[in-house]
């Protein structure tokens, strides 16, 4: 066979498989056809007959007006906090140019059908015969109906009842009046309600102010309030706006020129920090319940819930004032003002009191480097809680190189010996990388696992120590871990939902159902938060000693350069609650300015909103726990040994310095030198230079060392030392020669000399 002849048969089936697809899908097509003609009559008739014959389906005007939306929103007094409408529109309120970008995307055809678009229906069915998609058909009526009468089950008896309503809803109502209900009910993320709410929320406008574009990313956001809020989505919602738009032009509701003005048009969303300061709050409320249920958030709205949070509306105005405050927010040299997050958690329930960001974000799912702050509750904790150290175990501060890890101080100061308490207190890098190296990494990855804290596998690395994380820590997994000291070592997980009732008033959720969990001792957690409060009195967080207050407090700063940070934090607690603030960029990188540190701005906006709670509570103290032991120690053992022993019973207190232990974790040496002072043992050196009585002194005590003569006694020497003393001493002249006494002793706290038995030397008389 020739090629010609091979084509040919080539053509031949290639036409006989276009003539057989064609057949198909003309078969296709009028199936679907017929099916589309059927389904859309057995609808017709179905709401027909429902409407005729059927069980009467209430029309209650009042939930069509009511001014109480779906889901509501309770503060912790149980007084709403969202979900009451305040601003509804009536019919002759609602703008020609948001009518338009409605009906455009929403039902076309709305002020031609009767509540039911068949036309709509049997297109939808057509295109999901046909396309295998599936396309919904309801009626903007339809959709009042479902929103306020109904259930959002997806069952033919509920879709009856849906086109009963409908029908009756056209029959008494107009359909401005219609249009406008349906404005006042809409969902449109964050907690808002209602179009007029929104217009206000989004763009800081009445709706009759909005411009086209703005009427259009309104419209846009029904489909999906989650997906397509401007607040948190805002690529997604501009591009819905433009298919709105589009909708409006090609159904000539816009001129080309409006159209055109309208693409061009910057829809300026509102600064979050005006209005309501609660609404961030609001949005957090909203996506942990949505998670809980296991639901999106747009199912949530329109499911009936009623929501209580641990929202203290005077709490949250207070921090709404502190994140909106410019005196805390330093400009870059780009002039990039700093993002800020700010939270305040009552302890005992680990409910979240009061909230708020500069722009939106999920605490629950963004992650920052923690920085320090981690060393307390990954390093410094866990390695009391397991015996390993004790607040006064002594660290060495310098340049050390960790098996090719060798981590810098701030500004690369190093203070040589010092304690776990100061090391802490001024945030030193090296002694906390050494103590994890210590411990061991996966000791402090089990600690930090209790707190539901997420870890990668590379997190496993003494960089750990200085917050170096692969993915970081939220705002709630840090405050949770410090409420967890403030809590002696119980952890509970941070939520802004105390419970959650369905529409049929069952409790569905309750945040104290939620287990705590016992992390640390209560030794180890009590002995963390005195370390932290030596922060505050003479650390890094200085700048809350003003308050009078019994307060534990870290911070942190993740810096990239000695011009630039990426983070600045400070976590303060009390007995009653704990708060975070955050500075930094909500979209990463290194942008706020060097100086901008967690001592500074963030520790300033912790202590606002500590003495605004005081100045309604009552202050109490941390009380130590019956495990925790505060012991006195041998001040020469600790200062110039580095070894805690226990001081002697006797022991003046300037000689003795002050330690917490674990009560299983107690110094096993004692000294003994002030219950019975010893005489010293001495010897005569004659050299050379002369004649000299030596000892080797207790340091702890003080020595006299007297020469007695026929003349009288002398005073040769007063002194506490380390090393050996030597007293020069006279050779023996006459008869009956010298005599001498060393006489060990201390004062007491009370100012009275203790005397032990004097070590003595008689010299032997020689004859001139």
């Amino acid at each position: 066979m020739n090629m010609s002849a091979k084509n040919q048969k080539s053509t031949v089936k290639s036409d006989s498989r276009s003539g057989k697809n064609a057949v198909r899908l003309f078969a296709k097509i009028l199936i679907g056809t017929m099916l589309v003609f059927v389904a859309a009559g057995v609808l017709a008739c179905g709401g027909a007959l429902a409407y005729l014959y059927g069980a009467p389906a209430d029309l209650d005007p009042a939930k069509l007006t009511a001014q109480q939306a779906n889901l509501r929103l309770l503060d912790a007094d149980l007084q709403a906090v969202a979900g009451t409408q305040s601003g509804t529109l009536q019919p002759d309120e609602v703008p020609q140019n948001l009518k338009d970008a409605f009906i455009s995307i929403e039902d076309k055809r709305f002020y031609d059908h009767h509540g039911i678009d068949y036309r709509r229906i049997a297109g939808a069915a057509a295109r999901n015969l046909t396309k295998g998609t599936r396309q919904g058909a309801s009626t903007i009526t339809q959709q009042l109906i479902k929103n306020t009468h109904l259930s959002a089950e997806q069952t033919l008896s509920r879709k009856l009842k849906e086109a009963q309503l409908a029908i009756r809803l056209e029959r008494a109502y107009s359909k401005d009046e219609i249009l406008c209900m349906y404005l006042n009910i809409l969902y449109f993320g964050s907690g808002e309600y209602g179009v007029q709410n929104a217009a206000r929320r989004f763009f800081d406008k009445s709706v009759d102010q909005l411009s086209d574009a703005e009427c259009a990313m309104l419209a846009g956001i029904v489909k999906s309030p989650t997906k397509y809020n401007p607040l948190h989505h805002p690529d997604n919602s501009n591009a819905r706006k433009c298919v709105v738009l589009r909708c409006m032009y090609e159904q000539k509701r816009l001129t080309q020129s409006e159209y055109e003005q309208a693409l061009a048009y910057e829809c300026k969303i509102a600064d979050a920090r005006r209005g309501d300061g609660a609404r961030r709050y609001i949005d957090q409320a909203i996506g942990q319940a949505a998670t809980v249920l296991g639901i999106d958030a747009d199912t949530l709205a329109y499911g009936g819930y009623t929501v209580v949070t641990y929202l203290d509306p005077a709490r949250q105005t207070a921090m709404h004032d502190t994140i909106g405050d410019d005196a805390y927010f330093k400009a870059n040299s780009d002039g990039m003002r700093p993002d800020a997050i700010g939270i305040l958690v009552d302890n005992a329930t680990c409910g979240v009191l009061a909230y708020d960001s500069t722009r939106s974000a999920d605490v629950f799912s963004l992650r920052r480097q923690p920085a320090s702050l981690i060393k307390p509750i990954g390093v410094y904790a866990p390695a009391l809680d397991i015996g390993y150290i004790s607040p006064q175990t002594m660290l060495l501060d310098e340049k050390t190189d960790f098996d090719g890890y060798a981590p810098s101080n701030y500004q690369d100061r190093y203070y040589g010996w010092m304690s776990a308490r100061s090391a802490l207190a001024h945030s030193q890098n090296v002694p906390a990388v050494s103590t994890l190296r210590g411990i061991g990494a996966q000791t402090a990855r089990a600690y930090l696992d209790k707190m539901q804290i997420a870890l990668d596998d590379e997190d496993r690395y003494l960089s750990l120590a200085l917050g170096g994380m692969r993915y970081g820590m939220t705002a709630t997994e840090l405050v949770g871990a410090y409420a967890t000291l403030a809590n002696y070592g119980v952890y509970r997980p941070v939520s802004f939902i105390r419970s959650i009732r369905n529409a049929d008033g069952q409790i569905v959720y309750e945040h104290a159902s939620c287990a705590s969990v016992r992390v640390y001792s209560d030794a180890a957690a009590y002995m963390t938060t005195d370390m932290l409060r030596d922060c505050v009195s003479e650390g890094t967080a200085s700048k809350l000693r003003t308050l009078q207050l019994d307060v534990a407090s870290k911070t942190g700063t993740n810096g990239s350069d000695k011009n630039r940070n990426q983070d600045a934090y400070n976590v303060a607690y009390t007995p009653q609650v704990t708060t975070m603030f955050w500075q930094g960029n909500l979209d990463g990188g290194a942008t706020l300015d060097g100086s901008v540190t967690g001592g500074g701005a963030p520790t300033l906006q912790s202590r606002r909103i500590l003495e605004d709670y005081y100045a309604s509570h009552a202050a109490t103290n941390f009380e130590m726990p019956s495990g925790v032991r505060s012991l006195q120690l041998d001040r020469f053992a600790y200062e110039h040994d580095r070894v805690e022993m226990l001081a002697d019973p006797y022991a003046p207190q300037s000689a003795t310095i002050s330690g917490l232990y674990g009560a299983d974790n107690l110094p096993s040496e004692s000294d003994m030198s002030f219950s019975m002072i010893h005489a010293p043992e001495y010897r005569i050196c004659d050299d050379p230079s002369g004649l000299y009585l030596e000892f080797t002194p207790n340091p702890r005590l003080r020595y006299r060392v007297y020469e007695r003569t026929l003349s009288g006694e002398n005073l040769l020497s007063d002194l506490c030392q380390s090393d050996p003393i030597r007293v020069p001493i006279s050779p023996s002249v006459g008869l009956f020669g010298n005599s001498y006494a060393i006489v060990p002793y201390y004062t007491d706290d009370g100012g009275q000399e203790v005397i032990g038995l004097p070590a003595t030397y008689r010299q032997r008389g020689v004859l001139w």
